[in-house]
């Protein structure tokens, strides 16, 4: 019998990290809204939170498993899984990040409840939800509120935006928001866009370590559009074979182990996007942070199948197992995740794939 595993292996997230590293270089120096959205783990954090979902084969979800049934990894070592059996009461703090910009226009009459949506999503624990919209640029609609009517109203009134649909933007910005929030309130962003991003100043690497490094589950409902599979097309193309290109603090190697001065080739955006089992976040931005923070990423294309796929998305968000581990070998860096189950080798495991460890001369979050 074979145990479900998730597929992200330590090989290509290597490479995923190479690659933004490298990529952010060639984008040149980070922007003021790079610089300030880098939120990092501190060395000195004793936990890591990997919030995890259990489905068997029809999809439906598995409870009443105990931390023993897990195997939680850590760059290849076993480390202690701790299982938070109140989770499902814990409080809840969440961003709703909307795109307004762009081909976004023709689904915002698909919002108008998402009011009532939000009800069935949170259920009955205490909650702080805010609102964000993005088009060129993030905006704050509404603070973290307990009013749900009050996110009804804002969300009823999101207007057309311009032509951008910078989701790596908005989601930097929602993350910010969220360092705010009480250490004991669990953290998700709910992401409504298209499913590449058009436009962020935020580089492929800032975005990369901020969804590795943060504590927050994204849960994306994405629209098809003409536009977004263009985007997909161009995203693909690679880059002239034997080009290279440094990173000015050096590599990273998984785990730390930065390597001053070296450089790395780049590998064709293809290929690289067939070893990465979330795609690459340039392939396809809203799934791949779901993938990585072990969130959820369905599709809708009306009012009916936005509905339905909160509805599959609230079930999953109230019924994940919190898992945690504290780590035995924090070196700077990515590290990877990878949880199994010891004796269910039928289930699926679904859960966050990396984490990143801040080093002494990064900006930790206070």
């Amino acid at each position: 019998m074979n145990v479900g595993r998730l597929t992200s292996p330590q090989f290509a997230l290597a490479c995923a990290t190479l690659f933004a590293n490298t990529l952010g270089h060639a984008q040149g120096a980070a922007s003021p809204v790079e610089q300030s959205s880098t939120p990092v783990l501190p060395v000195q954090s004793n936990l890591v939170l990997v919030p995890t979902l259990v489905t068997n084969k029809t999809g439906e979800v598995v409870y009443a498993l105990n931390a023993q049934d897990f195997k939680i990894e850590d760059n290849g070592v076993e480390q202690r899984a701790i299982l938070d059996e109140d989770s499902s009461e814990q409080p809840l703090s969440l961003v709703v990040a909307v795109q307004t910009g762009g081909v976004a226009s023709q689904h915002l009459p698909d919002l108008r409840r998402v009011e009532t949506m939000l009800e069935t999503m949170i259920g009955d624990v205490p909650h702080h939800v805010a609102v964000v919209s993005f088009d060129s640029k993030p905006h704050l609609v509404q603070d973290f509120t307990q009013d749900l009517n009050q996110i009804g109203t804002n969300m009823q009134s999101l207007r057309t935006g311009d032509q951008g649909a910078a989701i790596l933007d908005g989601l930097a910005f929602s993350l910010r928001l969220l360092q705010r929030e009480p250490p004991t309130f669990r953290r998700a962003i709910l992401l409504i866009s298209e499913a590449v991003d058009h436009g962020s100043v935020t580089g492929i690497a800032e975005a990369l370590r901020d969804v590795s490094e943060s504590n927050t589950a994204i849960y994306s409902m994405t629209f098809s559009t003409d536009k977004a599979v263009a985007g997909a097309a161009m995203a693909n193309k690679a880059p002239p074979t034997g080009t290279s290109s440094c990173d000015q603090h050096g590599a990273q190697a998984v785990g730390g182990n930065p390597r001053q001065g070296s450089c790395v080739s780049f590998t064709p955006l293809i290929v690289l996007g067939a070893r990465l089992g979330v795609n690459g976040l340039r392939r396809n931005t809203a799934e791949a942070v779901a993938r990585l923070t072990g969130g959820e990423s369905m599709r809708f294309e009306d009012e009916k199948s936005l509905e339905s796929g909160l509805f599959t998305i609230s079930n999953q968000l109230s019924n994940r197992y919190m898992l945690s581990f504290t780590p035995r070998s924090p070196a700077p860096g990515l590290h990877t995740i990878q949880v199994t189950l010891r004796n269910y080798p039928e289930l699926q495991v679904s859960a966050r794939s990396s984490y990143w460890v801040a080093g002494k001369s990064e900006p930790r979050v206070q």
